[in-house]
């Protein structure tokens, strides 16, 4: 599993590698973490333009820790240990 911080201060919008997102009932979502215990949760987005490797969303705070790439084989309530990859923030 991969992770990608959304900028700080960005615009409304972030830049994501495409396999941050899902599509849960028909909505786009993302896994959001929580850096305090690890766990993670569904984020709902807007879906603002997709590449084959970058989407643009909205709805994300700013600096908020996202999974960006093995998002498909998690579950709600898992916990993940953070590793930052040079480039990632």
């Amino acid at each position: 599993t991969t992770l990608f911080r959304s900028r700080k201060g960005a615009t409304s919008s972030a830049e994501l590698p495409a396999g941050a997102l899902l599509t849960t009932h028909q909505q786009p979502t993302v896994w959001v973490v929580n850096e305090k215990t690890g766990a993670l949760t569904r984020q709902p987005v807007a879906l603002l333009s997709q590449s084959t490797d970058r989407v643009r969303v909205t709805g994300l705070t700013d600096g908020v820790l996202v999974v960006s790439a093995g998002a498909q084989k998690l579950d709600a309530g898992m916990k993940v240990q953070t590793a930052m990859r040079p480039g990632s923030l």
